[in-house]
C-alpha cells in the first residue's frame, strides 16, 4: 500500500509532473526579454524530486554570452548561478544532495541584491553570499521551467509548483520576505502584498494552460502533466502498509 499523507492541506492540491524520458518542459513566451536589465532579482519555486542527478529547475541561461540565471540540481546538490556580463557566472554554495529526499517538497529561492548572489532552501540561507555587481544582461535566451537551452539538455524529474520572478531582492525575514514566501512550508495563495512580483506561474493544472497570474508572460506546456497531491513540505507517503494497519471506526450514525 502507498497512502498520501494529506492531513496538512495547502491551497494547491495539484502540481505539474515533469518526466525526463519524454523531455517535458515549459517555455515562457516572453522569456527572451523577461529579467533583462534587472538590477536585482528574486527567483522562487517549489520542487519535489523523483530522481537524482543533473536537472534544470528554472533557467534563463543559453549559450555562452547569453547567460542570465540558472537554478539547477547537479550530482552534488542544488545551487543558483547568475551572470551580469552574459558569459561568466557567479554561483552559490550547493544545498547538498545528501539533504534531499525524493518525494518531498522543497522551497528554493535565488536572490541577487546588486552586490551578492544568495540561495535559500525552505527559508534558510545556504552557505555565504557570493559577491557580484552589475545588472542582468540583455540576452535573447528564453526562460524555461524544467529544462535548459531551448528545451534540450537535462530536463527536470519530478514535480514543480509556484514559479515566481521578482525585480527586487527579497530580504530574508520581515514582511514580504523569503520567510513570508516559505509560509511555514505551504505556498501562498495571495501575492498581492508583493509589489515587486513580475510573473507568477502557479503550475497547478493543464486545463487553463501556463498562465502568468501576475503579468502577461504566459507560457507553453510541452508535455508536463497534472499530478494530484497537496504542495506542502509536511505532506508525504506511507508505504508498506497492509489491511492490518487500518483501524476500524467506532462512529455510529442514527437515521
Amino acid at each position: 500500500w502507498s497512502i498520501d499523507n494529506n492531513q496538512n492541506p495547502s491551497a494547491y492540491p495539484s502540481s505539474l509532473n515533469f518526466n525526463p524520458s519524454s523531455s517535458d518542459y515549459i517555455q515562457i513566451n516572453n522569456g527572451s526579454s523577461l529579467t533583462n536589465g534587472f538590477s536585482e532579482l528574486t527567483v522562487s519555486i517549489w520542487a519535489n524530486f523523483s530522481g537524482t542527478g543533473q536537472q534544470q529547475i528554472i533557467t534563463k541561461d543559453g549559450a555562452t554570452s547569453q547567460r542570465s540565471f540558472n537554478l539547477r540540481r547537479l550530482s552534488n546538490g542544488v545551487n543558483f548561478l547568475l551572470s551580469t556580463d552574459g558569459t561568466s557566472s557567479s554561483q552559490t554554495s550547493f544545498y547538498p544532495s545528501s539533504s534531499i529526499t525524493t518525494g518531498k517538497w522543497y522551497h528554493f529561492v535565488g536572490v541577487y541584491d546588486g552586490s551578492n548572489v544568495l540561495l535559500y532552501v525552505n527559508g534558510v540561507p545556504i552557505g555565504s553570499p557570493i559577491a557580484l555587481t552589475g545588472s542582468l544582461p540583455n540576452t535573447t535566451s528564453g526562460l524555461y521551467i524544467g529544462s535548459y537551452a531551448y528545451g534540450s539538455g537535462t530536463t527536470f524529474d519530478g514535480f514543480l509548483s509556484n514559479a515566481q520572478i521578482f525585480n527586487t531582492a527579497l530580504p530574508e525575514t520581515g514582511s514580504n520576505s523569503v520567510e513570508t514566501l516559505y509560509n511555514n512550508g505551504t505556498p501562498l495563495s495571495d501575492m498581492s502584498s508583493f509589489t515587486s512580483l513580475v510573473s507568477w506561474w502557479k503550475l497547478n493544472n493543464t486545463t487553463t494552460g501556463i498562465e502568468d497570474s501576475k503579468g502577461s508572460n504566459n507560457g507553453t506546456n510541452n508535455g508536463a502533466t497534472e499530478y494530484l497531491g497537496f504542495v506542502n513540505t509536511l505532506v508525504g507517503d506511507s508505504s508498506g502498509m497492509s489491511q492490518a494497519n487500518l483501524v476500524q471506526s467506532d462512529l455510529q450514525t442514527v437515521a
